[in-house]
């Protein structure tokens, strides 16, 4: 999943690629703009942000029926340090465009 930064709005772009995650932004954009640019709290650097699972989860909108592929894709953050198991945190690459 990727998501995409413009001016006044957010998209989720490969909605169904739960291998990787990704934010992508503005050139330039500083982390108070990323974090302005997203409809939630975030921790931001400018090589990374700290997003809640749970807000991951709304932004995906995966239906209650559906299986759950965010699951598999946080163990695997979890299993390379990406998860923060204390805040329910994900850490997700930053990519400028």
């Amino acid at each position: 999943m990727i998501i995409s930064l413009s001016a006044g709005k957010h998209e989720l772009l490969e909605r169904n690629d739960y291998g990787r995650l990704s934010l992508r932004a503005p050139s330039g954009w500083s982390s108070a703009e990323i974090e302005g640019g997203l409809p939630f709290k975030v921790e931001c650097t400018t090589d990374h942000i700290w997003i809640k699972e749970s807000d991951l989860r709304v932004l995906a909108q995966i239906p209650a029926t559906a299986s759950d592929p965010i699951s598999g894709m946080l163990e695997k953050a979890r299993k390379y340090g990406f998860y923060n198991d204390a805040t329910g945190t994900v850490r997700v690459h930053i990519e400028y465009y």
